[in-house]
Order: structure tokens, then sequence, then C-alpha cells
């Protein structure tokens, strides 16, 4: 499915919708269902993840906006349910970073081509011990220019609720995404109900594509 229908100014509009960081305010009923992530039962002292449960309204409230592009999912968020589950995207950190979306598409295709291998750079051999595992998580592995030279892009496990997606499933493979305005970069979908028509649309369409 092509995301030629999205262009940089769905992401402002996000971003619009959601307001700039610091100057969020949700009503209580929002933080209690509709934007609250819950930590899911598997999620223990010994999986990484707990961190961004621990950070949840931080990165809610004062994360960034931008976009991502999917690299793998758990495959539960293939199929209609009520499921949260991690996933590994890339993303460039900085807001102020006008991103072609051809080229995150690329490197996300280059990060995905890692699983099953064992690579010599220690980064990249990282990021394929990850993939290949799919327990592993990752928060905010900076790419090497063998990935992608023109942006500076990361890796990093995102977590995934299905209320957040316009249809309930993992359908397209661009999304806006929250981060974390710095390192360690956690990762959330923007939740559905803040993004544009046009951007909505895409998700439907990438759906029976």
């Amino acid at each position: 499915m092509t995301t030629s229908i999205i262009t940089e100014q769905d992401l402002v509009q996000c971003r619009r919708n959601f307001a700039p960081p610091g100057m969020r305010h949700f009503s209580f009923i929002d933080k209690l269902i509709y934007l609250n992530i819950y930590k899911p039962f598997w999620c223990d002292r010994k999986d990484d993840l707990r961190w961004l449960f621990k950070n949840k309204w931080d990165l809610l409230e004062n994360g960034n906006v931008v976009w991502a592009h999917l690299v793998q999912a758990n495959e539960l968020l293939f199929e209609y349910g009520n499921y949260s589950c991690p996933a590994s995207v890339v993303f460039s950190p900085s807001p102020k970073d006008i991103i072609n979306l051809d080229i995150l598409a690329q490197a996300a295709g280059r990060v995905f081509d890692l699983k099953h291998t064992t690579p010599t750079d220690p980064v990249l051999l990282k990021i394929a011990r990850a993939l290949t595992d799919e327990f592993t998580r990752t928060f905010g592995v900076k790419l090497p220019d063998a990935i992608c030279s023109e942006h500076n892009l990361y890796e990093a496990t995102c977590f995934i609720s299905q209320k957040h997606l316009p249809n309930g499933i993992l359908s397209g493979s661009v999304f806006p995404v929250i981060i974390s305005q710095k390192s360690p970069y956690f990762c959330v979908p923007l939740p559905s109900r803040y993004w544009t028509g046009a951007l909505v649309d895409y998700w439907y369409e990438a759906a029976y594509s």
C-alpha cells in the first residue's frame, strides 16, 4: 500500500491535534481508559519493557510525535482482538527532521533483513539478535550509515495497544508515534483519535490492499 496520500502536513496536524509537549490536558476518563497503557501480565521484572510502563505518563504528556516505520511485530497485532504487544520500528527522534517516508521504508527493510544474520558491526548485531529472538527489547539504538546516511535514525521496541489503531489491527506500515524527548527512546503509537483523516484513510486502505 502506497503512502503517497500521506504528507508531512499530516504529521504537523497530528501534533496540533495532540497538543505540544507539556501542554497536553487529558480528561480523567481518558487517562483511566482510552489513553492508559496497561502493563500486560507477561511483562515481569526481567522484561525491559517495564521501564516504559514506569514512564508512560511522562511519555504521553511530554513525548514528541514523529513518523515511525514498522520493522516487525507480534503476529497477534494483525488479528482482531484486544491485544497489546511489542513491535520493532525505526524513526528519527527529532521533531525538526523532515523525513522522506520512502527513505524510512528502505531503512526499515534493511533493518528487517538483519534478522537471522550475524553482522560484524556490534550495533547491527545487537539489532539482529533482538529481531531474531523476538523477546529482547531495544530502546533507541542508533542506526549506522550503512542503514541510512541521510537521517539520524533509530530502532526501538514500540509497545502497541490495538485500541489505539483506527481499525483495531496493524494494517499499515507507517504511523505516528510518541517518543521520549531523550534517550532511552520509549515509544508508543499516537492514539488514532489524534490522527488526520488522510492518515486514517491510508490505514483502512492498507488493510484491504
